[in-house]
């Protein structure tokens, strides 16, 4: 009997200390995630594919973990079955139930990053990690750019650069790590890096993001770090827009006519999306309840007009646009409630962990990081861009890694 339970006991040390190196397996997986989505999309993939089973095993062994709100699992599940019901009635099932797949398989970082970090302290390594990592990236980018030649012969308000992946991409992961450093920069406690140390960070990382001329993440930015800054400092505010108001009046008309034609009705960016937006309504009328699948869009879209712009019909530059055309009015509505649910659920987190300096930033920074991405969404197929939701859904899962650490606080 006593040998017995000497087995049992020596069995179940063991199976801890192998669980403890399964979650820091994980943990590491999902930090190479994060680093490497935007700027090393491959390895960010085979990491997600390794991270998949390795969770699996995970909870065959033990599924005593922190369980994730159920009312969101239900609403994603919906998002998702309508997607499957839409894909099935594509015009090209296989190739739309491969983009289904390949999206739903990155939800699974927010729900690995809530179940399997631990911990502030494990956060917080991950989290410097990635701002370190972002600004080393974009000091490589800098240096490319001094020494590319092609930035002597193109105008720099048409100069983007392109040196780690697309400049859309890469401008709203940098528009999320910008809004990361913002609100950790006006907190009261030090979390992640020293003050100082988030600024000479945030530096590099703005300029690039500037390099990109993506005007979309520029005003989705400007929008988010005005609301860091009412929420968390009026001069903050004051000192943003003073800055812009003298950028745009004192900086040479290189460096602000793009962002300025962001608002030129005439301008090939906004006639493209006006023309995508207008045979988008053409295409719901016809297939309005779940839309024309997730597949290769342009096939379709070219039934009912002539390509004139690049890159036109591939995706329609607008989230709840292109949501309408492939998922229908049933794909839009069933994706519009799961955000809407995770908005409220933010902002419900952040007022109540204003305890805690530390965890209402981490709130903060989820609840920003939404608002952020439904701005540049307006003009962009965001949600589809496999890279940015990489980096997307571990940010979002901020708020309840808040919620989560605040539960164990008041446990104890």
């Amino acid at each position: 009997m006593r040998l017995r339970d000497n087995i049992s006991s020596s069995l179940e040390v063991y199976k801890e200390k192998f669980l403890y190196y399964l979650d820091a397996f994980i943990a590491v997986l999902l930090s190479i995630n994060l680093l490497f989505a935007g700027y090393y999309y491959s390895i960010a993939w085979i990491s997600l594919v390794i991270l998949i089973p390795a969770i699996i095993f995970r909870l065959i062994i033990d599924r005593n973990l922190y369980r994730p709100d159920t009312i969101f699992i239900i609403l994603l599940i919906i998002f998702i079955l309508i997607q499957v019901i839409s894909s099935l009635f594509s015009i090209d099932p296989r190739e739309s139930l491969f983009v289904v797949r390949r999206r739903a398989m990155l939800y699974v970082l927010f729900f690995t990053s809530v179940m399997f970090i631990k911990n502030p302290v494990q956060l917080k390594q991950i989290l410097a990690a990635f701002i370190i990592f972002s600004t080393m990236v974009s000091i490589i980018e800098i240096i490319r750019f001094i020494s590319d030649p092609n930035r002597l012969t193109a105008p720099l308000n048409e100069f983007r650069i392109t040196y780690f992946g697309h400049p859309v991409t890469i401008a709203e992961i940098k528009m999320l790590t910008l809004v990361l450093i913002t609100v950790f920069l006006l907190s009261k406690e030090t979390f992640l890096l020293q003050k100082k140390w988030l600024i000479i960070c945030a530096l590099p990382i703005l300029y690039t993001f500037y390099l990109t001329g993506s005007r979309g993440a520029a005003l989705a930015l400007a929008g988010s770090l005005v609301v860091i800054g009412f929420m968390r400092s009026k001069l903050f505010v004051l000192s943003f827009v003073s800055a812009v108001v003298l950028f745009f009046i004192f900086a040479p008309p290189e460096f602000t006519q793009r962002l300025l034609s962001i608002g030129d009705l005439n301008g090939k960016g906004i006639a493209s999306r006006v023309e995508m937006w207008e045979t988008s309504f053409q295409i719901t009328h016809d297939y309005p309840v779940f839309g024309i699948g997730s597949g290769d869009v342009i096939k379709v879209y070219e039934r009912y007009t002539k390509t004139r712009y690049v890159g036109e019909g591939h995706q329609m530059h607008d989230n709840a646009i292109h949501l309408l055309v492939t998922t229908g009015f049933a794909g839009l509505a069933a994706w519009l409630i799961l955000m809407l649910y995770i908005f409220i659920r933010q902002i419900k987190i952040y007022r109540r962990t204003r305890g805690n300096d530390t965890l209402n930033s981490l709130a903060l920074a989820s609840l920003i990081s939404m608002i952020a991405f439904q701005i540049a969404g307006v003009f962009d197929w965001n949600y589809g861009d496999f890279a940015f939701s990489f980096v997307l859904w571990i940010f979002i899962s901020l708020a309840f890694l808040a919620e989560k650490f605040n539960m164990d606080i008041q446990k104890a």
